[in-house]
C-alpha cells in the first residue's frame, strides 16, 4: 500500500448543461453503523449535522445537492434517514444514529444502489438536468457479507467506468479491511481517517466544498476539486 494523491478527480463526470436552480447533484452517504462503531456514531453524527450546515451557507449548492444519509449494519437493516433532501430542509432531529449490528457493506451498497438509480429515474422522467451521482462510503471494518460485495463491486466498477457514477470510500480507524475497501473503487484508493475527534470534521468539510464547486461549475468546465485533508491510500496491482 501507498500514499497517492488524489489530485485529479479526472474520474468524475459533469453535466453538460449550464447549472442553474433545477439541476441535481444526487448524494449517498453511506454509514457504516455496526457495533463497533459505537464510539464514533456521536463525532460521526456531529460531523455529518456540519456537513449539512455548510451546503446551507452557498446559494446554489444548498438547492442544487440532494442528500440522502443511509445507515447500515446487518443484512436488511438499512436505515435511510433523510431521503434525497436539500440542505435547507434538513433538520438535526432527522439525524439520530445508533448501532445497527454487523457490517454488511454489498447489501448496503445494493441498497443505496438502488435509491440512487430510483432517483435518476425521477429525475428523467420529470427532465430535470443532473450531475452524476455520488455514493460515499464510510466503514470501519470488513465485511460481513462479502459474497454480495463482490457482485457489488462489479456493478460499482461498470458504472465508474462508464462514468455513471462517482465513489470516495473511507476507512476509519485501524481495523478496516483496507484492501477491500480500495478494491470498491477501479483506481484501489480510498480515504483514511483515523482520529474521529478531528477527522470526521475534516472530510466532511472537503466533501461539502467539493459539491459546492460541482454545483457553481458552468458547462464544458470541470471544477477545481481541493485534495482531501486526510491521507488518501491506493493499493498497488
Amino acid at each position: 500500500m501507498s500514499n497517492h494523491r488524489l489530485d485529479d478527480f479526472s474520474d468524475l463526470e459533469f453535466s453538460d448543461e449550464k447549472l442553474n436552480n433545477t439541476t441535481r447533484v444526487p448524494i449517498a452517504v453511506l454509514l457504516d453503523l455496526s457495533g463497533s462503531m459505537a464510539g464514533e456514531i456521536p463525532l460521526l453524527e456531529s460531523a455529518v449535522k456540519d456537513f449539512f450546515k455548510s451546503l446551507q451557507k452557498d446559494p446554489i449548492a444548498s438547492q442544487s445537492a440532494l442528500v440522502s444519509v443511509i445507515g447500515f449494519g446487518s443484512t436488511g437493516q438499512e436505515k435511510q434517514f433523510t431521503d434525497f433532501i436539500e440542505a435547507e430542509q434538513f433538520e438535526p432531529t432527522q439525524l439520530v444514529l445508533n448501532t445497527l449490528g454487523l457490517t454488511a457493506t454489498g447489501s448496503a451498497i445494493k441498497y443505496a444502489l438502488n435509491k440512487l438509480e430510483t432517483k435518476k429515474q425521477e429525475f428523467q422522467q420529470l427532465a430535470i438536468d443532473y450531475y452524476q451521482p455520488w455514493l460515499v462510503l464510510m466503514t470501519d471494518g470488513g465485511s460481513t457479507d462479502p459474497e454480495i460485495l463482490a457482485e457489488q463491486i462489479k456493478q460499482v466498477h461498470n458504472l465508474i467506468n462508464s462514468k455513471k457514477l462517482n465513489v470516495v470510500c473511507v476507512g476509519i480507524g485501524e481495523c478496516v479491511n483496507e484492501e477491500e475497501l480500495a478494491s470498491i473503487h477501479p483506481s484501489k484508493i480510498f480515504i483514511q481517517v483515523k482520529d474521529a475527534g478531528t477527522d470526521f470534521s475534516k472530510f466532511f468539510e472537503w466533501l461539502g466544498k467539493s459539491v459546492v464547486a460541482m454545483s457553481n461549475s458552468v458547462a464544458g468546465q470541470a471544477p477545481t476539486i481541493e485534495q482531501p485533508p486526510l491521507p488518501v491510500f491506493s493499493f498497488n496491482q
